[in-house]
Protein backbone atom coordinates (compact mmCIF):
# COMPACT_ATOMS: atom_id res chain seq x y z
CA UNK A 1 0.00 0.00 0.00
CA UNK A 2 1.47 3.31 -1.00
CA UNK A 3 1.71 6.33 1.26
CA UNK A 4 -1.10 8.10 -0.63
CA UNK A 5 -3.41 5.09 -0.25
CA UNK A 6 -2.65 4.85 3.49
CA UNK A 7 -3.33 8.56 3.91
CA UNK A 8 -6.62 8.24 2.00
CA UNK A 9 -7.61 5.21 4.10
CA UNK A 10 -6.86 6.99 7.37
CA UNK A 11 -8.81 10.07 6.32
CA UNK A 12 -11.84 7.94 5.40
CA UNK A 13 -11.64 6.03 8.68
CA UNK A 14 -11.57 9.22 10.72
CA UNK A 15 -14.44 10.73 8.78
CA UNK A 16 -16.55 7.57 9.17
CA UNK A 17 -15.93 7.61 12.92
CA UNK A 18 -16.90 11.26 13.16
CA UNK A 19 -20.07 10.57 11.16
CA UNK A 20 -21.00 7.72 13.52
CA UNK A 21 -20.35 10.00 16.51
CA UNK A 22 -22.41 12.75 14.90
CA UNK A 23 -25.30 10.35 14.28
CA UNK A 24 -25.29 9.27 17.94
CA UNK A 25 -25.17 12.88 19.08
CA UNK A 26 -28.17 13.71 16.87
CA UNK A 27 -30.12 10.76 18.28
CA UNK A 28 -29.29 11.69 21.87
CA UNK A 29 -30.10 15.37 21.36
CA UNK A 30 -33.40 14.48 19.66
CA UNK A 31 -34.37 12.20 22.55
CA UNK A 32 -33.52 14.87 25.12
CA UNK A 33 -35.43 17.53 23.19
CA UNK A 34 -38.46 15.25 22.92
CA UNK A 35 -38.35 14.49 26.64
CA UNK A 36 -37.99 18.15 27.61
CA UNK A 37 -40.75 19.35 25.29
CA UNK A 38 -43.18 16.66 26.44
CA UNK A 39 -42.39 17.47 30.06
CA UNK A 40 -43.05 21.17 29.47
CA UNK A 41 -46.32 20.45 27.65
CA UNK A 42 -47.44 18.22 30.50
CA UNK A 43 -46.45 20.72 33.21
CA UNK A 44 -47.71 23.94 31.65
CA UNK A 45 -50.66 22.84 29.48
CA UNK A 46 -52.11 19.48 30.49
CA UNK A 47 -51.96 19.67 34.29
CA UNK A 48 -53.35 23.22 34.57
CA UNK A 49 -56.15 22.46 32.12
CA UNK A 50 -57.08 19.31 34.05
CA UNK A 51 -57.05 21.34 37.26
CA UNK A 52 -59.29 24.04 35.76
CA UNK A 53 -61.74 21.44 34.49
CA UNK A 54 -62.02 19.98 37.99
CA UNK A 55 -60.59 16.60 37.10
CA UNK A 56 -57.62 17.06 39.40
CA UNK A 57 -58.39 18.25 42.93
Amino acid sequence: MSLIQKDFYLKNTVSEDSVKFLNWMIIIMFALALWLSSSLVLDFIMIPSLYLLGIMP
